[in-house]
C-alpha cells in the first residue's frame, strides 16, 4: 500500500524507491559511511546551541541524526518533521 506522501510527492520514483528500500536507515552504520556519521556529528556538536536546545531536523531521511540528537547525551529536542519517506522519527513525542 502506498502512503499519502508517495502518492502526492513530486520526488522522482527512484528516490522514493531508494528510501523505501531501507538502505539509508543502515548506511551510516557500515563501512566508510561511518566516517560521514562521525564527522557530521562533530560538526553539528560544534555549532548546535547548548542544552536544552530544539533542533529542527528538516528533510532528515530515515532519522539517524534525529535519534542521535534526541539522545540524553546531546540534550537537544528534535522537532518531528516528516522525512523524505513521509515518516517522522517520532522522537519529539511526549517530551
Amino acid at each position: 500500500m502506498t502512503d499519502s506522501f508517495e502518492s502526492s510527492s513530486s520526488l522522482p520514483p527512484e528516490v522514493l524507491k531508494h528510501y523505501a528500500s531501507g538502505y539509508e536507515s543502515q548506511r551510516l552504520l557500515h563501512g566508510a559511511s561511518q566516517i560521514e556519521l562521525v564527522r557530521t556529528q562533530e560538526l553539528v556538536t560544534r555549532y548546535v546551541p547548548p542544552p536544552p536546545a530544539m533542533i529542527f531536523d528538516v528533510g532528515g531521511g530515515p532519522g539517524m541524526y534525529a535519534c542521535w540528537l534526541a539522545s540524553p547525551a546531546c540534550g537537544t529536542r528534535p522537532a518531528g518533521f516528516p522525512s523524505t519517506t513521509g515518516r517522522s522519527s517520532g522522537r519529539d513525542r511526549g517530551r
